[in-house]
């Protein structure tokens, strides 16, 4: 399953990384999940039909905040690219507690929905559902991060 998903990603955006901008290519990222990962996670969870009438209205909520808070991430990255020839201090620093605010507010959510799918379906199901989350999130900053050029070292 994970060098299905990585090849998808790979071919997906192999020949995007070079040739767009960084907003292109995380919204080509995000269009990709968004359309291709609720199979992905269907296949990968193997729901039985009464689980699946508790997961799936969980998954959707879940979803549209996680979409909100990706949305969050590419402004932090928007503003980083667009900022990187002239970074400062001041602005390195404010790109930092965006990324840091995201990531809390991911790990917020991830905990809460893990205790709702645990109650709803079952704790081995939400931890599968975690585990895929998080899979699918590092080939994402995985794929970003290559497109970024490295923090400049402004002396």
């Amino acid at each position: 399953m994970k060098k299905f998903l990585f090849s998808v990603l790979v071919l997906a955006l192999g020949s995007t990384v070079n040739a767009q901008t960084v907003k292109d290519e995380l919204a080509y990222v995000q269009q990709i999940w968004g359309k291709e990962k609720k199979a992905v996670v269907s296949e990968a969870l193997q729901l039985k039909t009464e689980d699946a009438e508790k997961f799936w209205p969980l998954y959707e909520a879940y979803q549209t905040t996680r979409n909100k808070l990706g949305q969050d991430r590419m402004a932090a990255i928007e503003n980083y690219s667009n900022n990187f020839e002239t970074m400062t201090d001041a602005k390195a620093t404010e790109i930092a507690k965006a990324v840091l605010a995201y990531n809390k507010a991911l790990n917020k959510l991830q905990g809460d929905y893990l205790k709702k799918i645990s109650k709803a379906v079952s704790p081995i199901k939400a931890v599968q559902f975690l585990q895929l989350e998080n899979y699918i999130d590092a080939q994402i900053k995985a794929v970003v991060s290559e497109a970024l050029p490295f923090f400049p070292d402004k002396k």
